[in-house]
């Protein structure tokens, strides 16, 4: 989520149904696919793999036993066939951030990170409401300011 800038539903929603990192025929490797039915928008868009987002997610599949192909990549304690759902991912992190003792934080806030930054590294506007996914200027503002 902190790497791609992805929402809660859009993590749980890709990883379960292209298990593994699987990508769309006719893609670029680096790039991941949400259709329209996985993000909070009425489109599907595409979220860049970038280096540090290809490392963990590679360094996390190296330690993973895989016990059936409908596993899925975040698998539950109860029954590791069902992944998280979005809920569920909200939840571990806000579990984990009180555990640490960060109070007030969310998983949003990995994805407010991402967004926040972009500005820093010279990304323009509309590229950065293409990578978030927002469909309107004053969306991405609310992030900016």
């Amino acid at each position: 989520m902190r790497y791609a800038g992805f929402r809660a539903c859009e993590c749980e929603a890709h990883f379960s149904q292209n298990e593994r990192g699987a990508r769309c025929p006719g893609r670029n490797k680096n790039e991941i696919y949400l259709t329209a039915q996985q993000t909070k928008g009425k489109s599907g868009r595409s979220v860049l793999m970038n280096s540090k987002l290809s490392k963990e997610l590679s360094g996390y599949l190296a330690g993973m036993t895989i016990n059936s192909p409908e596993q899925s990549l975040f698998p539950t304690q109860k029954i590791s066939i069902h992944g998280f759902t979005a809920n569920g991912i909200t939840g571990f992190f806000c579990g984990l951030f009180k555990e640490v003792g960060l109070e007030g934080v969310s998983s949003h806030g990995f994805r407010r990170e991402f967004i926040t930054t972009l500005p820093n590294h010279s990304i323009g506007i509309h590229t950065i409401m293409s990578l978030s996914g927002h469909s309107r200027l004053s969306s991405v503002q609310e992030y900016l300011r």
